[in-house]
């Protein structure tokens, strides 16, 4: 298997009997979930080609530590993830909707300026904020990424749960 497509968020609800997590209840519980999950996910190259709609996932825990330190974790995060997946098909997906989440790892992403996870936000003109949007072009002028999808054309096509895996 080559595209693996787990179920993040049925993961982060309800944990892994398998792996003896319990569903996260905190930022850093919920980072170090995804982290021990990268690891099983199969793949012909041992490495997650989709590691989430990482907003989405991460959002429920954004605000139970504050900014400075939400963002030093997910700057940690995007580091372990460049420097331990070392295949640059790995994917995340953010939006469309704009989330605290989603502006902080963008935020990380430009500081950073690493290859791995490949990024592509979901964008939808009558949902996804200007803001958040011109957010994602400035990330992109330093990055390289995230890439666009086009929102409402890929939900028509391939209903709402639909990700972004792939270069």
């Amino acid at each position: 298997p080559r595209y693996i497509i787990p179920d993040y968020a049925k993961f982060m609800k309800e944990g892994s009997e398998f792996l003896q997590l319990e569903p996260p209840k905190d930022l850093y519980e919920a980072i170090n979930s995804l982290l021990i999950f990268y690891k099983h996910v199969p793949s012909v190259t041992n490495f997650p080609v989709y590691v989430g709609a990482l907003d989405e996932l991460l959002e429920p825990f954004i605000d139970d530590v504050d900014e400075a330190t939400a963002k030093k974790l997910l700057r940690m995060f995007f580091i372990h993830m460049d420097r331990t997946i070392l295949d640059s098909f790995s994917h995340a997906n953010i939006g469309p909707v704009a989330t605290k989440a989603g502006r902080l790892i963008l935020e990380v992403e430009k500081e950073l300026e690493h290859a791995i996870p490949n990024l592509t936000m979901k964008y939808d003109a009558s949902v996804t904020s200007d803001e958040f949007a011109l957010a994602a072009i400035d990330t992109a002028l330093h990055s390289a990424k995230p890439s666009f999808a086009n929102h409402q054309m890929f939900k028509s096509e391939l209903q709402e749960d639909y990700v972004i895996a792939s270069c």
